[in-house]
């Protein structure tokens, strides 16, 4: 029988956005398919008939390894359908994270892939089927916030944890405001983390605020 498990994130304040430049982008990629999208914009892909596992990968091309991405992705939108035993992978990281993050890898932070992936008031992600949604899991990490609905069939890692000035110790960013709704099946009842971190149907959620 699935189970469906929901959890609401819920800022104290007024989420302080991290602000991109008016250059910066957002790609997505999946298989030998790239779509971009203006910073803050939306983006819209199409993976077709998911019938294995397969990964796609949104990010911030100009972020590196000690570079902060700039841009910020508003609402992502996944056209297609899946199998039974087909799992889209959607990663959010830095674009040098290539593989998706499993068993005690979650306790590892994750590089951000985007400033912010913000929503208000809406879903920050949308399927076009209810099959593919089911089949989908997510990790993702941002510099800045997480605001908006999330209904997905799993939730491996959602990661807010903000920029530090190292000068003055302030934070920017690092909330998740967000109802977030996994519709996948937990194993054993409930239990947290049956069979080790990553099997549960939401696992790893970090923020700062």
């Amino acid at each position: 029988m699935m189970s469906m498990r929901t959890l609401i994130l819920a800022a104290i304040a007024a989420l302080p956005l991290t602000v991109p430049r008016a250059d910066a982008q957002v790609v997505a990629t999946f298989g030998s398919q790239t779509v971009t999208a203006d910073a803050n914009g939306d983006i819209t892909i199409n993976v077709g008939q998911i019938t294995a596992t397969a990964l796609l990968k949104v990010h911030d091309p100009t972020a590196g390894s000690g570079v902060l991405p700039a841009a910020s992705l508003r609402v992502l939108t996944v056209v297609g359908t899946a199998n039974a035993g087909g799992t889209l992978q959607i990663l959010v990281a830095n674009p040098g994270v290539t593989d998706f993050p499993t068993g005690n890898g979650l306790n590892l932070p994750l590089e951000p892939g985007v400033a912010n992936w913000a929503a208000p008031n809406a879903n920050c992600i949308v399927f076009s089927s209810t099959s593919l949604r089911d089949a989908a899991d997510i990790a993702a990490a941002v510099t800045g916030n997480i605001e908006g609905n999330i209904q997905i069939g799993k939730v491996t890692k959602l990661q807010a944890l903000g920029v530090t000035d190292l000068g003055t110790g302030q934070v920017t960013g690092g909330a998740i405001n967000s109802n977030i709704t996994a519709t996948a099946a937990d194993p054993n009842n409930n239990l947290q983390f049956p069979g080790g971190l990553g099997n549960s149907a939401i696992n790893v959620i970090e923020a700062f605020r």
